[in-house]
């Protein structure tokens, strides 16, 4: 995950030197959708995952490969007919996601090539968390360097050297997905591990468990692209286009915050589950470790940006740093010291077989309380609106918890 988030940085580098501010801004507008498309491929990746995890324990290999090959090759199709549909309706799209008509042209030619490579970003991860499954997680994470590799060289040479502009950043991102998924089915196709391509049958009936199991971390992973979504919409209408090249970079740097407690959060749930299962109270222990590598975490980044800011901003504006888009960061960045502690809660409610109570703080703190405080929210502390958000959300989520 901090691979991902330190090449997409490195993207909109790209497009904000080579290009201009207005294109970055362009392309965060549409950073909701690709945001939708991670969050489609672990509503199936997860599940599946899981399905093919306990078939796999169970040494029924043959169950295991045929359910692998039939949810690969009907997300391939479903992908294929959703890109094609939302390419003949991308003014609709591009319309529906951004309410800033001079940024509309940029964002359309941007998306319209995200969506040629949409079905490569679904695929590839779904293959990235199956070969884990099957023994190879060396292989997972070298695909993800190779794929970041690739990304910033083409992003090089199509933006910088080409001046293929922000047409030339798509590419490159897109570009990158399919060379990904490509080496995943080389490797499925060389039947190096347990799992391969087999005939393919009609396994329909997996597909109610894998979403239900999936589904939290499809809406964790959608409520990214909803805040930036949000935050987009209420900046074009209360401040303008600056504000949102601001908040592109900001949000390029609350990424990899937020990645970080994500993977703190999700590397203690399979133990948090083990032990609760087991009425072992180890798992307050699990609880613990999370709590105090999150506290550490927030706390450095925060310190990070207060500290380095104007040099961070610097790297992506060719005009001067403004003092006030240095105070817009740094309220923004009050947001680091309590996120952590609800991705934190909700995924170890997600462990503990509390579903519902997991998915109703993601709806909180993704959708319900950001929308309203960004609403009331005066305009010169609107980037003060996700420490507030966060805020009240952890209150609640205390609350429930304590109950609970």
């Amino acid at each position: 995950m901090w691979v991902y988030s330190i090449y997409t940085l490195i993207d909109g580098f790209f497009v904000a030197r080579f290009v201009s501010e207005k294109a970055l801004a362009a392309v965060n507008i549409s950073l909701p959708f690709i945001s939708f498309l991670l969050a489609f491929a672990m509503l199936f990746a997860i599940g599946t995952q899981t399905v093919i995890s306990g078939l796999i324990g169970l040494s029924n290999y043959k169950k295991a490969n045929s359910i692998f090959t039939f949810v690969i090759v009907s997300i391939a199709i479903m992908m294929v007919i959703i890109s094609i549909v939302l390419k003949l309706n991308i003014d609709s799209l591009v319309s529906f996601i951004s309410n800033n008509k001079s940024l509309y042209p940029l964002s359309k030619q941007y998306l319209g090539i995200i969506l040629d490579f949409a079905p490569f970003f679904v695929i590839a991860y779904i293959l990235e968390v199956i070969v884990k499954v099957d023994s190879f997680p060396k292989m997972a994470m070298i695909v993800e360097m190779v794929s970041a590799s690739t990304n910033i060289i083409l992003d090089y040479v199509f933006v910088a050297r080409l001046s293929m502009g922000i047409g030339g950043a798509a590419i490159a991102t897109g570009f990158s997905q399919f060379i990904g998924t490509l080496i995943y089915i080389i490797h499925f196709l060389r039947k190096r591990g347990n799992l391969k391509f087999v005939k393919l049958t009609n396994h329909i009936s997996v597909y109610p468990r894998v979403i239900l199991l999936g589904f939290g971390d499809f809406l964790t992973e959608l409520s990214t692209g909803i805040m930036v979504f949000l935050y987009n919409y209420f900046l074009s209408y209360k401040i303008g286009i600056h504000a949102i090249v601001i908040f592109t970079i900001i949000n390029y740097f609350s990424l990899i915050t937020t990645v970080t407690m994500q993977g703190i959060s999700q590397g203690i749930q399979p133990l948090v589950s083990f032990y609760y299962a087991k009425k072992d109270s180890t798992y307050r222990k699990m609880l613990s470790y999370a709590k105090r590598s999150s506290i550490f975490m927030s706390v450095l980044f925060f310190v990070l940006v207060n500290i380095f800011a104007k040099d961070i901003l610097s790297i992506f504006l060719n005009s001067s740093v403004a003092l006030e888009d240095i105070r817009s960061f740094r309220l923004y960045s009050t947001s680091f010291l309590v996120v952590g502690f609800n991705l934190l809660n909700i995924g170890f409610l997600a462990a503990i077989r509390r579903s519902k109570l997991s998915i109703f703080i993601s709806l909180l703190r993704s959708l319900i309380v950001i929308s309203i405080v960004l609403f009331i929210m005066p305009t010169r502390w609107i980037f003060l609106s996700s420490f507030v958000s966060e805020l009240i959300t952890l209150l609640i989520s205390l609350l429930i918890l304590k109950r609970n």
